[in-house]
């Protein structure tokens, strides 16, 4: 059963986006330099931008279904959370890739539970 409404999915993945930009700066591993920090920016910052084209009624363009959308998010989900395995920096410490992989989990998670399409209410006869 889909729970979330694409706006509700909207406000989610926007703060998933932000947590993941920050992360390095949250769990103290910005000294760590290179794609451990570099890799959650880039990633958070899709994700953030993804929302500015999706149909989910709070903001953006409109252009790209919630449907189609939310199969991007469970992508990047992935990516997010196995960056530090592909990108070889997960021997940086615990708090370098746990993060990163309970934030693409979340994102996953978030995809799979949106409903790709909107709930009318409609006033008048019953």
């Amino acid at each position: 059963m889909k729970l979330l409404s694409p706006r509700a999915h909207a406000i989610i993945a926007l703060l998933i986006g932000f947590a993941l930009m920050l992360s390095p700066n949250i769990f103290s591993f910005i000294d760590s330099g290179g794609p451990a920090v570099l890799v959650p920016r880039t990633m958070g910052l899709v994700i953030v931008l993804s929302e500015l084209t999706a149909d989910n009624r709070l903001i953006g363009t409109h252009s790209v279904s919630m449907w189609l959308h939310t199969r991007f998010d469970m992508g990047l989900g992935f990516i997010v959370a196995i960056s530090p395995w592909l990108f070889e920096y997960s021997n940086h410490g615990i708090t370098t890739w746990l993060p990163q992989f309970l934030i693409g989990t979340l994102l996953i998670i978030n995809a799979l539970v949106t409903r790709s399409t909107y709930r009318y209410k409609y006033h008048g006869q019953n």
